[in-house]
């Protein structure tokens, strides 16, 4: 279930991202061809016209996730100049990283994307960390938590019983003085809109 930048997979989100007309940001897990083949928790960026702008490896996997995941370095920290704004983005554990925070916001980001796995116990972090992020960095912040139930994972799945799969979600959109535009959205599928200036 990985996938290399560029790819077949890639180009696929690529020509959606065309056809919605619409700036794509989506976690995968990347196999890097050139390295042996490591997977990375990744954030893809794509443009309007579906065409990759970057993407950005988690710096440090968090917990269980080293057992699957290798480091990121650092240097696809980058901030995108869009026609919405500069995006950046982190992923889940590094919102506490004050040092990348700070690489974001000298780059001058204007729009941070916050993906988060939404897990039940995390909700209250999640939530104040992106408050947090949006005042300290005068950013909206585009939260993107994830949401699953047991029941969405096939019963044949053999780590089934031996995983908690309930994530609760909590995506919404905060504008720069904390305050959330739109959402959160927690324990149901959805999209959450917001107008930003």
């Amino acid at each position: 279930n990985s996938l290399e930048i560029p790819g077949p997979d890639t180009d696929l989100l690529c020509e959606a991202a065309r056809k919605a007309c619409a700036y794509v940001v989506v976690g995968i897990n990347e196999r890097d061809r050139e390295l042996g083949g490591t997977l990375y928790n990744t954030l893809l960026f794509i443009d309007r016209n579906g065409r990759i702008m970057g993407k950005h490896r988690k710096l440090m996997p968090t917990y269980g996730e080293r057992c699957v995941w290798g480091l990121g370095d650092g240097s696809d920290l980058n901030v995108f100049d869009t026609d919405l704004g500069r995006m950046g983005s982190l992923i889940c554990g590094e919102h506490f990283m004050t040092l990348s925070r700070f690489s974001l916001f000298a780059q001058g980001e204007q729009i941070h994307i916050a993906a988060w796995p939404g897990r039940e116990g995390v909700i209250p972090t999640i939530d104040t960390m992106c408050k947090s992020y949006a005042l300290e960095g005068q950013t909206f912040v585009v939260v993107a938590s994830g949401f699953m139930t047991p029941e969405m994972v096939p019963d044949d799945f053999e780590l089934k019983a031996d995983t908690d799969w309930s994530t609760r979600g909590g995506s919404g959109i905060i504008d720069p003085r904390g305050f959330y535009i739109a959402g959160p959205l927690y324990d149901r599928e959805g999209i959450v809109y917001g107008d930003i200036d």
